[in-house]
């Protein structure tokens, strides 16, 4: 893991402060649910219920705490040992069940998940190839795999880091490198070599008028990205 998650652990204890150092994941959150639950149905079910989730690098459980109300049996990992201690006494109080686990994406076992959803997450890793073929590896046949990143392009420079992390403050300061964004192109090759398909790219902007997130067809910032096991 790349040393911004030393960053996200300094901020462990405000993971559920909506107006905190990670208000743009409680803002981006309702689409990120929206597109995993939009693209879960190629698996032919109603709902959550029974489907088995891995949400990888899930931080306090903004994300697995809402998919696991939806029915989803999830498991959570973070290499952050305060982050997973904040999801673990957030899901208690919040009277829900959730197998959170301070754990790498090695050391998990076997294929075991319908479906592997890692947010935010694959432009704070080392080696992103190695990492969708970890994510890969404990997928079920027929199962799907969720990314959400950011694109490497001037754009992303200026929006994702100089404004959202100097000016804004959305983002603690050093949480991104540039260098680490994941163009689509990458994006596609990494999938593929993990004998995944990749089904579909959403772009996601942020409307400054409305204040909130959006789907759009422009890749060059944010991006979610939808794949199958071939």
């Amino acid at each position: 893991m790349h040393a911004s998650s030393t960053v996200f652990s300094d901020f462990a204890g405000q993971w559920w402060d909506e107006q905190g150092p990670f208000k743009p994941l409680h803002q981006m959150n309702p689409l990120r649910l929206e597109f995993i639950i939009n693209h879960i149905k190629p698996l032919e079910r109603e709902n959550l219920e029974g489907i088995t989730l891995l949400d990888v690098g899930c931080g306090g459980g903004l994300l697995s705490e809402p998919l696991a109300r939806l029915g989803a049996n999830v498991t959570g990992i973070d290499l952050s040992e305060e982050a997973i201690a904040v999801a673990q006494n957030h899901a208690k109080g919040e009277g829900l069940t959730i197998d959170y686990r301070n754990a790498s994406l090695e050391a998990m076992k076997g294929a075991s998940f319908d479906v592997v959803v890692a947010s935010e997450v694959i432009e704070h890793v080392d080696d992103p190839k190695e990492f969708v073929r970890q994510m890969a590896r404990v997928l079920k046949p027929k199962g799907c795999v969720i990314l959400t990143t950011l694109n490497r392009t001037w754009k992303s420079y200026f929006l994702g880091i100089c404004i959202a992390e100097n000016i804004l403050k959305w983002a603690p300061k050093g949480a991104h490198d540039h260098a680490m964004f994941i163009k689509p192109s990458e994006m596609n090759r990494f999938l593929e070599e993990a004998d995944l398909r990749l089904k579909k790219l959403q772009g996601v902007i942020f409307n400054p008028l409305r204040w909130q997130w959006e789907f759009s067809d422009n890749l060059d910032v944010n991006y979610f990205a939808f794949a199958e096991k071939s």
